[in-house]
């Protein structure tokens, strides 16, 4: 008879489990939602933001073996994450501020003149690691 695994866990820096094919499953949605309906779990540790943020249906910010906080990416994006940014360029300068009011603003800032690019910067999975621990991923 078969033993079938309820959980997995894999480690980003795991070259046998990468060699075993489990990082190609956990980026195939319909694998994962397989997965899920057979009630197995995954956990995987990575230090690479957009990764977990694409792959994982919940997250943990672990620093040095703490967990800061866990939920789904939105809600840890909307707890810890901050504000939007507004970002505007004109000409060669680019400015950056709170978009708390991005729209008065942006108004506000045209009235002054010619706006070559705005955009909203939402906050990643990258700002909540960084308002939670106060450094970066680098350091």
């Amino acid at each position: 008879r078969a033993v079938r695994e309820h959980a997995a866990v894999v480690d980003d820096r795991d070259a046998v489990a990468q060699a075993r094919g489990l990082l190609h499953v956990m980026r195939r949605v319909d694998d994962r939602a397989s997965l899920r309906a057979q009630g197995r779990t995954v956990v995987y540790t990575t230090h690479y933001m957009e990764e977990a943020a694409q792959l994982c249906d919940r997250i943990a910010v672990v620093d040095h073996g703490r967990v800061l906080a866990q939920g789904t990416l939105h809600e840890l994006v909307l707890a810890h994450g901050g504000g939007s940014t507004l970002v505007v360029r004109r000409g060669d300068r680019e400015t950056r501020e709170a978009a708390r009011e991005a729209l008065a603003r942006l108004n506000a800032i045209a009235a002054e003149g010619t706006i070559d690019e705005f955009r909203l910067e939402r906050p990643t999975l990258e700002q909540v690691f960084l308002n939670l621990t106060g450094r970066s991923l680098r350091e």
